[in-house]
């Protein structure tokens, strides 16, 4: 065997060997990304409870022209990566696409339709996020982490349309962000 043909040889085993040892890391550490498809408002609970349960990052794609009544608030309490909630590109307010969370159907009226846990990172695409929250500063979307909302609007909601926590963030990018019956963002954070 040549000198050349035996470093090759061990260079190959040495670039398994890592690979291995990256799959026996990833494995270990349990995180992986996921991606769950929502076209009913039962689907959506469903996968924010998956979302919550997998360790990682994970995608919550909706289904474009689909209005979603959750009964109760959406809760995020996944801390271990974002998670995403997009519908098709295009949403809200193009092409007819418009995808909603409506608060109409809550159990409990005027509360909160979606509530995020701190140290949860949660992203918004394309969507319409209204008639959630109360009278009396009880908002749409609860932020006690770190939420972007993108390409959406958050309007007409009963109460304020979002609430940042002390020590929580929100970034807007290409949003409206609008009053309803009370303000559209109460800033306490960043």
């Amino acid at each position: 065997m040549s000198i050349k043909s035996a470093l090759c040889g061990r260079s190959l085993a040495v670039s398994l060997v890592a690979a291995v040892a990256g799959l026996s890391l990833l494995g270990a550490s349990g995180a992986s990304a996921n991606t769950y498809t929502a076209n009913t408002t039962a689907e959506l609970a469903a996968a924010v409870t998956k979302a919550n349960a997998n360790t990682g990052p994970n995608t919550i794609v909706l289904k474009a022209s689909v209005e979603y009544f959750p009964e109760r608030a959406l809760k995020f309490t996944n801390t271990s990566g974002l998670q995403t909630v997009e519908a098709p590109s295009g949403s809200p307010a193009l092409k007819g696409q418009t995808v909603l969370f409506e608060g109409t159907s809550l159990a409990e009226p005027f509360t909160e339709l979606v509530i995020i846990e701190p140290k949860v990172a949660v992203t918004f695409k394309n969507v319409e996020i209204t008639h959630g929250g109360g009278s009396g500063g009880v908002p749409a979307i609860a932020d006690s982490g770190t939420l972007g909302i993108e390409n959406s609007t958050v309007a007409g909601n009963t109460g304020p349309g979002i609430v940042v926590a002390t020590e929580a963030a929100l970034t807007v990018r290409n949003s409206t962000l609008s009053d309803g019956l009370e303000f559209g963002v109460i800033d306490n954070g960043t």
